[in-house]
């Protein structure tokens, strides 16, 4: 098959199946599976034309595949090497050789070395040399006799069947697309196979799918656009938060600051309460008349202390603290020690005064 009779049957096949979306499909992936064939082909044969090319297999005595096992080429009049590796199948080759003699070497890992020498090469001309490696060191050499089968370009149809299995095999393709009509029932099927695949119902002209697919490409602008603007937002609101916060915690320490002078402001009034009520009982106790002794006894009765802990505390009789509270008691007018601590009380607790009714102040006054 020539490079000629591939693309005409692609051009018109693909014609064919124009007419649905399925042959859109099939116009994108069959017709591009043979474009890449026909293209092997055509690098083929232009290898052929500028030099040949040494291809073949590497297999082990059980004719299992030698995965990336190298070969040197060693061209014996100038003395320039190549190498090239097999590929999963064991396969490999080298094209555009020049014209000369060379020798063929072997070798992987866990396999003897198998060396193929004098190899001529013409232009246009395929060498087949396969290698089949024996176990054992790579050290170990083994010398292969057998002539390597040679294709002249003389013979076009078969060098191009040999150049394009070359080809289908670097790419790890099954088989060879043929020409004519095996070529065109070849691709029926794959139309049938690849209709079942797409589905029936799609009424989206493939412009359109194709559109759709091309609209992040031709709003780009317009996307980064959006990217900036919501960058851009995203550090306007940070700092607006941040702004916002650092008022918060402004505000807050004032408060802190407020409450911090209300307090010392109410320790203050507390303590010049407690220190005016302290010497306001003191000028009662002094109108009253009392001795320095009873004027003691009086204040520590006030702060709740019982008789015997009074003695104790003046190093007296408890007898001698009882005549003392007695005499208290009838120099203030009251009837004793609840009495005497409702007195002073009632200045803590004094109501509103009201129209009409006496203060306790003034009942006091009146005492």
């Amino acid at each position: 098959m020539t490079a000629t009779t591939a693309f005409q049957n692609i051009v018109r096949y693909t014609k064919s199946a124009g007419a649905s979306a399925a042959g859109y499909w099939l116009r994108s992936t069959v017709g591009i599976r043979v474009l890449f064939l026909c293209l092997g082909i055509c690098s083929s044969s232009f290898a052929q034309m500028t030099g040949g090319t040494i291809s073949g297999t590497v297999t082990d005595s059980s004719q299992a595949a030698i995965p990336s096992a190298t070969i040197t080429i060693l061209n014996k009049e100038t003395g320039d090497t190549r190498t090239v590796s097999a590929n999963a199948k064991g396969f490999y080759s080298a094209p555009s050789m020049q014209p000369g003699h060379y020798d063929l070497t072997a070798s992987s890992t866990g396999f003897m070395t198998a060396t193929r020498k004098d190899f001529l090469v013409n232009v246009g001309q395929e060498l087949i040399a396969d290698f089949q490696l024996q176990v054992g060191s790579v050290t170990e050499s083994v010398q292969v006799t057998e002539q390597a089968p040679g294709v002249s370009l003389e013979s076009s149809t078969l060098s191009s069947v040999v150049g394009g299995q070359t080809e289908l095999d670097r790419y790890h393709w099954s088989d060879l697309y043929l020409p004519g009509d095996a070529f065109g029932q070849f691709v029926k099927d794959e139309e049938a196979r690849t209709a079942r695949l797409v589905i029936p119902t799609l009424k989206v002209p493939p412009g359109k799918i194709l559109a759709s697919q091309m609209w992040l490409l031709r709003n780009r602008v317009s996307l980064a656009i959006a990217i900036v603007v919501a960058v851009l937002l995203t550090a306007v609101y940070i700092v607006w938060q941040r702004k916002t916060a650092t008022l918060r915690a402004r505000a807050l320490f004032h408060q802190l600051e407020v409450a911090q002078q209300t307090a010392e402001r109410r320790g203050a009034e507390a303590e010049e309460l407690a220190r005016g009520l302290s010497e306001q009982i003191d000028r009662q106790l002094a109108k009253w008349g009392l001795t320095a002794a009873e004027h003691e006894v009086a204040l520590l009765m006030l702060k709740g202390l019982r008789h015997k802990e009074i003695a104790d505390l003046r190093g007296t009789s408890e007898r001698t603290v009882r005549q003392q509270a007695a005499t208290i008691y009838k120099k203030a007018g009251i009837g004793g020690r609840t009495d005497l601590a409702a007195f002073f009380m009632e200045d803590l607790l004094q109501p509103p005064s009201l129209p009409g009714i006496p203060t306790t102040a003034d009942s006091k006054t009146t005492r």
